[in-house]
């Protein structure tokens, strides 16, 4: 006997359980976590450009200022970019609002849009994971957009959803793109990542999404940390929080050695002046 279900009181991960246990095939895929990708090791300096937080989709998405970074970084001779998270702005449902904040929306629509207008330069490769934002669009659809985007780019990278490593000889860079709020100190959330991480997988490097806002840890527990800015000027959701993002990106300037790292140049390129209406 089959039972009944009361939809109005199951989410939706309970509903896609119930439709594979009574036999159906679900569309929703299983998630790419955790995913190692390894470069050639590299002796002499190199640099990498750290972009996060674009949020295709958003009328206070900063574009121009995105393909500006992108200008900047061809210039000064990057050729890798990684990316942390957050391409598109995601499902309109991430708070009650959030609808009227985008001027796209649906994942068809947000997924050619970024195929279209996410920056795209030669020689230059862009290396991906995906943000909550970018996620809630797998919660409802089981697609992971960023995955999409990438296979329609060849110079877009996918990496997976929420963490990557990649490495670079014996040097581990981690990307990141946590969940929650902004604590009351900008090292805080940082520093408890760190902690939680086990002795023997810690990364020389790791880049965290998601805050919006920029900070640096050069050594904690012997993990250089950075917290990156975004590519989004302040929405009414942020203005009520009294948030304010920072918009910007990073370039790494690497000096390798046989066991990992001898030196890191970070610099911090900030665009003090968001630009309204960009969309």
């Amino acid at each position: 006997m089959i039972k009944e279900i009361n939809l109005e009181k199951v989410n939706t991960a309970q509903l896609l359980s119930e439709i594979s246990n009574r036999g159906f095939i679900s569309t929703k895929r299983e998630l790419i976590m955790d995913r190692t990708y390894k470069f050639p090791r590299k002796y002499k300096s190199y640099k990498v450009g750290i972009v996060s937080d674009c949020h295709l989709g958003s009328q206070y998405q900063q574009i121009t200022l995105l393909h500006k970074a992108y200008d900047i970084m061809s210039d000064d001779g990057v050729k890798n970019v990684f990316f942390c998270g957050d391409m598109i702005d995601g499902s309109g449902r991430m708070h009650r609002d959030q609808m009227y904040e985008m001027f796209i929306v649906g994942s068809d629509k947000l997924c050619k849009y970024a195929i279209e207008h996410y920056p795209k330069r030669d020689n230059m490769k862009t290396h991906c994971i995906s943000g909550n934002h970018d996620l809630s669009i797998y919660n409802e659809s089981g697609e992971d957009p960023v995955k999409r985007i990438c296979e329609s780019r060849d110079d877009l990278n996918y990496l997976g959803a929420w963490n990557a490593t990649i490495e670079i000889g014996k040097l581990k860079f981690q990307l990141l793109h946590p969940d929650g709020g902004n604590a009351y100190a900008r090292s805080y959330k940082q520093q408890k990542i760190i902690e939680q991480l086990p002795s023997g997988k810690k990364p020389n490097i790791q880049l965290i999404g998601h805050y919006h806002s920029q900070n640096v840890l050069p050594n904690y527990r012997g993990v250089f940390s950075i917290q990156l800015p975004c590519f989004q000027a302040q929405t009414p959701y942020l203005k009520r929080k009294g948030l304010n993002p920072e918009v910007g990106f990073v370039i790494l300037e690497i000096t390798p050695n046989s066991k990992g790292i001898d030196s890191i140049k970070t610099e911090f390129i900030t665009f003090y002046e968001p630009i309204e209406g960009d969309f």
